[in-house]
């Protein structure tokens, strides 16, 4: 799992099982060594837009946002 080469002012979003800490594809399945895993956003509020949405949808999952250098920013679960 490398991750991603992105532009500036870009975003990329992990996400997780909270309760397991299991990394999800980008389809919400369980990541098994194959599959792409880092959402990736034209801007912060976008990636935090789709962070909410996905929030509503199951209250299990967990996201870390990175800049464009790679930099972790932070971390969003329900309730945080």
């Amino acid at each position: 799992m490398n991750a991603p080469i992105l532009k500036e002012n870009e975003y990329s979003v992990l996400s997780a099982e909270f309760n397991t800490g299991i990394v999800l594809t980008t389809n919400f399945q369980r990541y098994t060594g194959t599959g792409e895993v880092f959402h990736i956003f034209q801007s912060y509020d976008l990636a935090i837009t789709f962070i909410n949405t996905k929030l509503i949808e199951n209250s299990n999952y967990e996201f870390s946002i990175y800049n464009n250098k790679g930099v972790y920013l932070s971390t969003k679960r329900m309730n945080e």
